[in-house]
């Protein structure tokens, strides 16, 4: 396998801080950032492309009617009904890149795309990922426990130990992007 084109798939629970490190790896590691699309309203600090591609109900219908997507996925927020999906046009075969999903999306992306896929499943407790959900600014305690509640329902211990040999705990994020890089560049040496 050309590992130039891998797919770096970070995955893990709510405000575990995957998107930083697809930052990072985006910034620091060479990484395509892989931008899903989303019907959910944009942040404070959001854009057009950052992190999203923000579309609404209609336009994702016809994205998925028209058979454009790799995987898409429906979340109950106390807003209404998100849905996340990644586009077949938003990876080429000859780059690398980072992308953040959720457990079935990871599934999907497997199934697509096969052992081009890389996964790293971050991990961190309950209080610090609720810390940086409150400093998001749009904190919401009833979509925290929705959110929680999900997490565990989709991320039982069994499930992770079965599909990420990969996996650390994100206590300090300085410490989780040097293990970041070191796990890339064993992606990139074939070592793993």
């Amino acid at each position: 396998m050309d590992k130039s084109n891998i797919i770096l798939a970070l995955v893990g629970f709510s405000s575990a801080g995957k998107d930083t490190l697809a930052k990072y790896a985006h910034d620091n590691l060479g990484y395509n950032f892989v931008v899903s699309h989303s019907t959910r309203p944009m942040r404070v600090g959001e854009s057009q492309g950052n992190p999203y591609y923000f579309i609404n109900d209609n336009e994702m219908c016809s994205l998925f009617v028209q058979n454009k997507l790799i995987e898409a996925r429906e979340y109950d927020s106390v807003y209404g009904k998100w849905f996340y999906a990644i586009s077949k046009d938003e990876i080429e075969d000859s780059k690398k890149y980072v992308v953040v999903v959720d457990f079935s999306g990871f599934l999907a992306l497997k199934n697509h795309f096969g052992d081009r896929v890389k996964s790293v499943f971050i991990d961190c407790s309950e209080p610090e990922r609720r810390k940086r959900a409150e400093l998001r600014g749009d904190f919401n305690l009833d979509e925290w426990n929705r959110r929680f509640k999900d997490d565990l329902e989709k991320f039982p211990q069994n499930l992770i130990d079965k599909h990420f040999k990969l996996k650390f705990e994100n206590k300090n994020i300085e410490n989780s992007k040097d293990l970041l890089r070191a796990i890339s560049k064993q992606f990139d040496e074939g070592l793993i």
